[in-house]
């Protein structure tokens, strides 16, 4: 366990599919003294990795938590974290502390998904997927 982790209490903030964990930096920066912030990027969401699964993220949030020695956490989750951030509460709930949701959805409105992809489809890689992800990785999700 690192001298950091030891009496800190740790938040996790998992972003959502358009942005990276650089979204969160402010939120990790304004911390007040006693917590530690962690950022991690959602496995599966870079070109090149096996392809995304809400159960693949949450296993490497929890092998995070143990690569870190952190044996409890609070989940912070915008969007598709906070789906993956549900699925670590639920399978592993005594390694949460707390959980902080906004925006996630289970069941999304289709026509509104067939819209968003559209304009997904439209619009340069550059301004639809964040660095490291095509828009094809970004659809298929």
């Amino acid at each position: 366990m690192t001298a950091s982790h030891d009496s800190a209490q740790t938040v996790v903030f998992l972003h959502g599919i358009g942005v990276g964990p650089e979204s969160w930096d402010a939120q990790v920066a304004a911390l007040p003294e006693g917590f530690t912030g962690i950022a991690p990027r959602l496995a599966g969401l870079r070109d090149g990795e096996p392809s995304f699964s809400v159960e693949r993220a949450s296993t490497a949030v929890l092998a995070l938590l143990d690569e870190q020695g952190v044996e409890r956490a609070h989940l912070c989750g915008l969007s598709l974290g906070a789906v993956v951030a549900t699925r670590v509460a639920i399978d592993h709930p005594d390694r949460v502390a707390s959980v902080l949701l906004s925006s996630g959805q289970v069941h999304p409105n289709p026509v509104l998904m067939k819209l968003q992809n559209a304009i997904i489809r439209l619009l340069p890689t550059r301004l639809a997927a964040p660095e490291g992800m095509n828009k094809t990785t970004m659809l298929s999700i």
